[in-house]
């Protein structure tokens, strides 16, 4: 959105009056949409919220401990062909996330990197942790208008949360994991 908002300041020079919130400065306005953002994702109740929290965890511990104590379990596995047809399946000129990696980069990069992540996705299933970067994401502002206004909202704009790519390509394996065992 700050591409185009500066592509339209520089085709329509007396448009410099462009405010969200009567806010004018670029960084007041980043700042001011970060903390809406942040408000908008944030738990209505901090007690269910700590509630629902001990709940999964407490789910967490009792399944690990049940496939601890089966001799049979029935844990989740990634192949190499399901991270081969997951990097195949993400199209190609996606924003990249924090990381600056973009699906381009593991679909033409030396076939040993389905290797390492088919080791890498399996590894984290095993023992139950996951990267900590799969949880970050970077939120850009798109605007819920049509035209053009010179004075809008905070609300005025959605938050678009992209993902590193390394989780997108975890995220396919695991639906398409998810989908072979619902048929």
């Amino acid at each position: 959105i700050w591409k185009c908002r500066n592509e339209f300041l520089k085709k329509n020079k007396n448009s410099g009056n462009f405010s969200v919130d009567s806010l004018s400065d670029d960084t007041a306005i980043a700042n001011h949409l970060a903390d809406n953002f942040k408000k908008a994702s944030t738990p209505n109740s901090s007690c269910k919220h700590e509630t629902f929290k001990k709940l999964l965890f407490d789910t967490k511990k009792t399944y690990t401990k049940e496939n601890q104590n089966s001799a049979n379990t029935n844990s989740c596995y990634i192949s190499v062909q399901a991270v081969d047809n997951a990097i195949s399946s993400i199209q190609c000129n996606k924003s990249s996330g924090f990381e600056s990696l973009a699906i381009e980069h593991n679909k033409y990069c030396n076939p040993s990197i389905v290797v390492i992540l088919f080791t890498l996705f399996n590894i984290m299933l095993y023992i139950g942790k996951f990267c900590d970067s799969f949880g970050i994401g970077v939120a850009s502002p798109v605007n819920k208008f049509k035209g053009l206004k010179k004075s809008v909202a905070a609300d005025d704009f959605s938050a678009i949360t992209v993902n590193p790519i390394i989780s997108k390509i975890f995220e396919h394996c695991i639906a398409d994991y998810m989908h072979f065992k619902s048929n």
